[in-house]
């Protein structure tokens, strides 16, 4: 077809059969006047196709040339190949429209009407080439490329010379980052196309270079396409990046090469510009140009203009970039912390902007934010020396805020030698690293723990004595990375090296002596713990934290009572320790002794109003009381009541308080609104995930029959627990059970049998549990016996096992007696009745299991034999017609040595012939030498031939 740019008349047949010619020019813009003419001469196709061509190019009217291709389709005549060119041009159209269209509803219901008109193409014809590139380009615009390959793939393999194939494969090997690949198909479409420009196959040639890190090749494509035409838009971008690039090399390039790139990537911008003045990416290289010029109006406006006729992420990134950067040298720190954000919402990788943004955190004080930016950063840039430095800088501000120690005070004043020493990355001052391990220890305890080593490696190397305070330090690490053992190493060399100061400072060594106790407790070795903590109290007895963790360990030991007499004794040395007073109070609540408890606590809350911990505790004990006066429904109220007063009270002297917002939120589960304390437990949860609250959520989530996310979160606090909580596995036991007979699920019954049995491993004399689990059984049978539940023999004989099992679990139960266990015996009673009921049902179903088992397995075993016999009979059959095949064939081969055989002896027989009349011929030749006429000798032997 004609390039319809160059048409000025476009030809129809008339009815007549002559040729009618359409000037181009008196083409009206309404489509629906040459639809008419073109359906009043019974037009075909081709006359539509050429005239939606001329207006998509010529008129630029994309939506013109979809009706006149749309009545084209409708109303014209044609054949099925001219049927598919024009849906195939339809859905180009479409597709080029969603593509340029910014509207997300209008993008999206072009797009899928380009789809419907494809599958309209595809049903005529799956085998057109074009069809599978226009498919391809389907697949792109729905980000598929692994569809959109296999598109152009099929499209080449139709017909091998079908650039726009190629085009497609070449630009998905692209996106893929497989640039050799792809420049061996763009270099293969210039070979098969050497004039084609329009696309030009030298574009992507170039830019396959420029990322194998080739940029004179990728410089050179650019230039001959920019020489071949010199409106390649793209060229020209590409060329101008690359220019304005090489101006930036202070190092490499001398200042007038940088200032000649500089001037001609501008040039090419501008160039760009005259020809389309919103073309996006250029307006974004001129935005990068004009930065370097501090001409930030002008870049600014140059930026929002690419920002508006852009929907290009990337681009939109981009100008938003450079919109930040020139707020950020103006000063207007609101609008680039705006843009910032912006650009990293388009490209959350974009590492400049990700900078920016974390500089603009600490323009504003948000240190702890900026810190996980930075971190990242320097993950993805180990080499990056500002980021360094700013994490430097925000660790040693972060150390200064958490303590006012001496050595804290020490690492702000040898800041400037921690910068340069990660900038140089040159640690060769342990004195350096030490200082900076106190600097990043509250971010970062394992960093800050290989600096330590790192400094203890250097002092070994240069012979010198290794400070007390490092390998305290590192104990300390270590103990708060959990690794008690090292901890404990750790603290023993601190005391050795403790021991050998010329005049050890006391307080120095009960510190170490204190620090090691807590390593063994930790680690649950309580008697040397226990040892030590009585060393230090004899040697300083008013040494309080000792006589606290001794009592800590009774508690964790559950007595109570030994706990209860060294808090006595600690207020001997001091009646007004406020934090002793209130551990006592809780210790005489775990006691049960709760008026005692109240009291001292009441006390506690009068002295000091502001007490947070009594006002919580307070709240939890009109908690237990509500619970306690199930009967009295005022009094109840009011207990409730008063426990809220004294959790809000706690509340606005720390809003943070977890434990008063957990005690609120149990008032209101207790109360029965359950929706709404179920969405304060969620809340709590995800800023304070603690097994205490987690547990809470799920109990509401459980009693609202909510039994999914019950179970969620019950497993994820045993998890937590390495599964030795008795109570949560009962809990998960229990969700689990009421889920499955709700939802009536097997398996789910299953699940609750599992966790039920793991808690009774746990706990083997609890009577509650071997109730459950005899519970779970029964019903897990009765599920079984459920007739819409797929029942098997096995599953059968599995429920009877579990339905007598139960059965002598509950009759156990009765016997024990309610000195043992508090079950109702009647119930009891009942569910072994049930259970009898149960077994004799099951064993009927079994019983008639086990016989459509035996129907099923006949019938099995009849059908393997009928299809081994009709296998066995088409063996034979297929044995027999080989026999035949090759029987034939062997008579033909004997048939065929038969004829040759023949032929070979008629051959011999001919050659006798020949010879004995050749012999005559020659002996007549002499002797009828003197005859009048002889007949001529050839005659006489052709004639000798044919009598034989």
């Amino acid at each position: 077809m004609p390039d319809q740019k160059l048409l000025t008349q476009i030809p129809i047949m008339s009815r007549s059969g002559q040729e009618r010619i359409i000037e181009c020019e008196s083409l009206p813009d309404n489509p629906e006047e040459i639809c008419n003419i073109l359906k009043e001469e019974n037009a075909q196709m081709t006359a539509y196709l050429r005239f939606a061509l001329y207006y998509n190019i010529n008129r630029k009217g994309p939506e013109t040339a979809v009706t006149i291709l749309r009545k084209g389709l409708s109303q014209a005549r044609g054949s099925n190949d001219e049927r598919i060119r024009l849906n195939n041009l339809l859905v180009s159209l479409y597709y080029k429209m969603a593509k340029n269209h910014k509207d997300r509803t209008q993008k999206s219901e072009l797009l899928n009407e380009a789809i419907r008109q494809l599958n309209t193409v595809s049903s005529v014809s799956a085998q057109n080439p074009i069809t599978w590139v226009v498919k391809g380009f389907i697949y792109l615009g729905q980000n598929d490329p692994d569809a959109a390959y296999t598109a152009f793939k099929n499209a080449w393999g139709l017909a091998n010379h079908n650039i726009p194939a190629l085009f497609g494969m070449a630009r998905i090997k692209y996106l893929r980052q497989e640039y050799k690949d792809a420049l061996k198909l763009y270099q293969e479409i210039l070979r098969l196309k050497p004039d084609l420009t329009e696309p030009d196959p030298r574009v992507g040639i170039g830019l396959c270079f420029n990322k194998l890190q080739n940029f004179d090749e990728a410089i050179a494509a650019f230039d001959r396409a920019l020489e071949l035409n010199p409106n390649n838009i793209s060229a020209s971008i590409l060329l101008a990046t690359l220019e304005l690039d090489i101006s930036k090399q202070f190092e490499e390039v001398d200042v007038n090469d940088r200032l000649s790139n500089f001037v001609a990537a501008m040039s090419r911008a501008t160039k760009v510009l005259e020809t389309n003045p919103n073309h996006s990416s250029a307006l974004i290289l001129l935005a990068h140009g004009l930065f370097f010029q501090r001409d930030f109006k002008n870049l600014i406006e140059a930026a929002r203009r690419a920002e508006e006729h852009t929907d290009s992420k990337p681009i939109l990134a981009e100008a938003h970039f450079h919109q930040a950067r020139a707020y950020h040298v103006m000063e207007d720190y609101k609008k680039a912390l705006y843009h910032y954000t912006q650009a990293i919402n388009y490209n959350e990788n974009h590492l400049l902007s990700i900078y920016g943004y974390g500089q603009m955190l600490i323009k504003f004080g948000r240190y702890e934010e900026a810190k996980i930016i930075f971190e990242t950063l320097r993950r993805q840039n180990p080499n990056f020396l500002d980021v360094v430095t700013i994490l430097a800088i925000l660790a040693a501000n972060t150390a200064l805020e958490e303590t006012e120690s001496p050595r804290k005070e020490s690492a702000f004043e040898e800041f400037n030698l921690i910068t340069k020493a990660i900038s140089d990355n040159a640690y060769d001052n342990p004195e350096i690293l030490i200082v900076k391990s106190f600097a990043i220890e509250g971010k970062n305890a394992y960093k800050s723990l290989q600096a330590l080593n790192k400094a203890e490696e250097m002092y070994k190397k240069a012979n010198e004595s290794i400070p007390l305070e490092l390998f305290n330090k590192k104990g300390n690490l270590f103990f708060k990375l959990g690794d008690y053992a090292e901890a404990s190493q750790c603290y023993r060399d601190a005391l050795e090296k403790c021991e050998l100061l010329p005049s050890p400072q006391s307080d120095v060594r009960i510190t170490l002596f204190y620090n090691l106790a807590r390593s063994y407790e930790a680690s649950h070795n309580f008697k040397e713990a226990q040892d030590l903590y009585n060393q230090i109290i004899n040697e300083h007895p008013a040494f309080i934290p000792a006589r606290l963790r001794l009592a800590a360990i009774e508690e964790f030991h559950r007595n109570n009572a030994k706990a209860n007499d060294i808090y006595n004794e600690i207020l001997e040395f001091d009646e007004n320790n406020v934090e002793v007073r209130r551990r006592l109070a809780v210790n005489q609540i775990r006691q049960g002794d709760v008026r005692l408890s109240r009291r001292s606590l009441e006390m506690i809350h009068s002295e000091n109003k502001n007490d947070i911990v009594a006002s919580t505790a307070l709240g939890s004990l009109h908690l237990f009381k509500a619970r306690s006066l199930r009967q009295d429904r005022d009094l109840r109220e009011q207990a409730y009541k008063k426990a809220v007063e004294y959790f809000q009270k706690a509340l606005q002297k720390n809003p943070k308080n977890v434990w008063a917002a957990n005690g609120i939120t149990v008032a209101i589960a207790e109360t029965g609104r359950f929706k709404e304390a179920q969405e304060l437990f969620w809340k709590l949860k995800k800023h304070n995930p603690i097994p205490e609250i987690i547990i809470n959520y799920a109990h509401v989530c459980s009693q609202m029959n909510e039994y999914n996310p019950a179970i969620l979160a019950y497993e994820g606090v045993s998890k937590k627990s390495q599964h030795k909580d008795v109570s949560v596995l009962e809990w998960i036991g229990r969700s689990c059970y009421l889920l499955a007979k709700e939802t009536k699920n097997l398996s789910k019954m299953d699940e609750a049998l599992i966790w039920t049995e793991k808690a009774l491993r746990l706990a083997p004399t609890n009577k509650l549990i071997v109730h459950n689990v005899a519970l779970i059984q029964q019903s897990r049978a009765q599920l079984i016996g459920e007739p819409e539940v797929v029942q098997s023999s096995t599953e059968l004989m599995s429920a009877i096992a579990d339905v007598e099992c139960a059965h002598r679990t509950f009759e156990y139960l009765v016997i024990e007696g309610p000195s043992y266990v508090n079950f109702d015996k009647e119930v009891l009673n009942q569910r072994i009745n049930f259970g009898r009921s149960t077994v004799s049902s099951l064993e009927s179903k079994l019983e008639e299991a086990l016989k459509q088992e035996e129907i099923r397995r006949k019938k099995e075993e009849e059908a393997q034999e009928r299809a081994e016999r009709l296998r066995r009979e088409q063996n034979k059959i297929a044995m027999e017609e080989e026999r035949k095949k090759k029987e034939e064939f062997e008579r033909a081969l004997e048939n065929q040595r038969r004829i040759d055989q023949q032929l070979r002896e008629y051959t011999e027989k001919q050659s006798e012939i020949w010879g004995e009349e050749t012999k005559k011929r020659k002996s007549r030749k002499y002797i009828d030498s003197d005859d009048e006429d002889p007949e001529p000798f050839h005659k006489k032997a052709h004639l000798g031939l044919d009598r034989s």
